[in-house]
């Protein structure tokens, strides 16, 4: 299958969101928290290959948790919010606002592929709530990635008609497990 990619826009709306929330300073000790061949993403607004390495998102990811979000999980949560917001919340507004939080996890792995080329992930609706597996990706492995999925979907299904959207996540054997739900 070949080494797992990230689409470049993931790149670019982790960018625009650390400068928004960090400023350049703190763009700065992301770019110092990367491997050397990952800097490219935090020197440069201009990303020109369309997929990337998901190690060095994860690498990124890893970056902010211990620099400017100084390891805590309200800071980081809330930068993972400013990410989904730089990036699907703001391509898909429109369609987030028109369905439920089941409804947009049914198509989770539709959406899922459009920015990765690795993983299995599927969505069980259940009334009010909806519980998401991923399998066979890097982030299953990382506390961190883990936490930016589950954030990631809790704010995306937040941005529907639901009201008091909550998540809790763990490990179950090979997958992540992500369990949302609303009111």
């Amino acid at each position: 299958m070949g080494e797992a990619l990230a689409a470049s826009r993931v790149f670019v709306s982790s960018r625009v969101a650390a400068l928004e929330m960090y400023g350049n300073e703190g763009l700065k000790a992301i770019s110092a928290g990367l491997p050397e061949e990952a800097r490219v993403v935090a020197d440069t607004a201009l990303i020109t290959e369309k997929w990337l390495p998901e190690t060095w998102i994860m690498a990124w990811q890893e970056a902010v948790w211990h620099g400017p979000a100084r390891a805590d999980d309200a800071a980081f949560r809330a930068y993972i919010r400013r990410v989904v917001d730089a990036g699907f919340g703001r391509v898909r507004r429109l369609l987030v606002n028109l369905v439920t939080p089941a409804t947009l996890c049914s198509r989770a792995a539709e959406l899922w592929h459009d920015e990765h080329t690795h993983g299995e992930i599927s969505a069980h609706p259940e009334g009010r709530v909806v519980t998401i597996r991923l399998r066979a990706h890097p982030y299953v492995a990382r506390p961190v990635a883990r936490m930016v999925m589950a954030e990631s979907l809790r704010h995306a299904a937040s941005l529907t008609r639901a009201k008091d959207v909550q998540e809790v996540h763990r490990l179950d054997g090979d997958a992540l497990e992500v369990k949302l739900t609303w009111r």
